[in-house]
């Protein structure tokens, strides 16, 4: 991967770390997300956003149904997106196609990070 990757924050500031630029680097890439070990990096349009893992305590899928008419019936296919939080604030919210790129990335976030929450909990 080039080293010249154009990483930025979540309030939109550029990220010159060579240190996250060589994690991001040696990441595992699954679909629009790539899990280094020490942060998590999420592609979003032609930007590439990085979360630092100590920001991230909880994370989980968000299935999101989408109804379709065609000229002789309806369909229905869902999105999948993948969602980062912290402190009960939602940081990022990544959409996919595939639900198996998120289920991959869920289980990499924990492997890398254990302290990360899995799942949905409703808010208090």
């Amino acid at each position: 991967m080039a080293k010249n990757a154009n990483l930025i924050t979540l309030n939109g500031s550029r990220i010159d770390d060579a240190a996250l630029l060589d994690d991001f680097c040696a990441a595992d890439k699954i679909g629009p997300f790539w899990i280094g070990k020490t942060a998590f990096y999420y592609r979003d349009g032609l930007k590439k956003r990085c979360i630092p893992f100590t920001d991230i305590d909880q994370a989980f899928m968000r299935i999101e149904p989408v109804p379709t008419r065609c000229c002789c019936c309806k369909l229905d296919f869902e999105i999948y997106r993948l969602v980062v939080c912290s402190q009960g604030k939602e940081l990022a919210d990544i959409r996919t196609e595939d639900e198996g790129m998120v289920d991959k990335a869920l289980a990499f976030l924990k492997n890398h990070s254990p302290k990360i929450k899995l799942g949905y909990t409703k808010p208090a």
